[in-house]
């Protein structure tokens, strides 16, 4: 199962929130890859958002989970989301 998922984040910042919510198990599958525990994250450049005078960078984010079983892919789901929570929601 891939969970595709709209993110308003900076590569660079989704980099070092990746790098926090892994640790040392993560692995670079290629220039825009990476496994973290069994599960394939990809990431896509999308068109910037813009609210107004506000623009935000946006990324569509790909997580394969097809390798873990329910309840785990369910945990790595809540962590996932959990890390890369701001401000507020």
């Amino acid at each position: 199962m891939i969970i595709t998922k709209q993110m308003t984040i900076t590569r660079a910042d989704f980099v070092r929130l990746l790098r926090r919510l892994a640790g040392d198990g993560l692995r670079q599958d290629g220039a825009h890859r990476w496994i973290v525990d069994g599960v394939c994250i990809a990431v896509e450049d999308m068109e910037d958002l813009r609210i107004g005078g506000i623009v935000l960078p946006r990324l569509r984010v790909l997580l394969d989970i097809s390798e873990l079983d329910g309840r785990t892919a369910k945990e790595f789901l809540e962590l996932f989301d959990r890390t890369f929570r701001r401000g507020g929601g």
